[in-house]
């Protein structure tokens, strides 16, 4: 029961217990006012669901609208979407087989240069690694005893040992299979311009000094 309601109904209980015609019509008086006031505020209250009413139904009706338009374009999209991930697997797939192509090849190509390469390189090759056991095999150490009767180092070439095997193990696979060298379109006389260019290139072995000769005792 609202405000409005009870307070009418009070003025009617009033009214009916009056003790004089003055008195109800006093309270007549009231409860037409109070019934005026409250059918006023309905008309407002309901006048403003209405709005609130209509309001909402234009939003919903705006929304939905809204709502399908971007459906719409998300279906679109979504076609476009699966569009290009199948462009992207196909592409893919192309690729992956270009790939297979090229290097199926490429190995038949490089097999026949190989086959066809001059027996300079695997001579060459040989030679080489003769000079890298050698140059294993050429440590060269020079000490002397000092007065304190402790033996000191002069000189060693184990630094240029390492330095020189590098460089040989560098020109030997420059002509393995995985070298420049033997897929080279050279003449025997350019391809030997190119073996004696990586063995003039290989450092040469450290050598001591004359000093350091006297120092160990090794000369006069």
């Amino acid at each position: 029961m609202s405000i409005g309601s009870a307070l009418v109904d009070g003025l009617v209980a009033l009214m009916e217990r009056a003790p004089s015609s003055k008195g109800k019509q006093i309270l007549q008086s009231l409860v037409h006012e109070s019934e005026t006031e409250r059918l006023e505020r309905r008309l407002v209250v309901a006048a403003e669901l209405n709005r609130v009413e209509a309001a909402d139904l234009a939003a919903a009706r705006a929304h939905e609208a809204e709502i399908e338009t971007l459906k719409a374009r998300v279906d679109a999209l979504q076609v476009k979407l699966n569009a290009g991930r199948n462009d992207l697997v196909a592409c893919v797939a192309s690729r992956r087989a270009a790939c297979v192509a090229a290097d199926q090849l490429t190995d038949r190509l490089r097999l026949e240069l190989r086959q066809s390469a001059s027996l300079a390189i695997p001579a060459f090759v040989a030679t080489m690694r003769t000079l890298l056991r050698e140059t294993y095999e050429a440590r060269y150490v020079l000490s002397r005893v000092g007065i304190d009767g402790r033996t000191y180092c002069v000189f060693e070439n184990t630094q240029s040992i390492g330095a020189r095997a590098a460089a040989i193990q560098s020109a030997i696979d420059a002509c393995g299979e995985t070298g420049p060298v033997l897929y080279l379109p050279l003449d025997e006389r350019e391809l030997g311009r190119v073996l004696a260019k990586l063995r003039a290139d290989l450092p040469e072995l450290d050598q001591p000094t004359e000093a350091e000769l006297r120092q160990a005792g090794a000369i006069a």
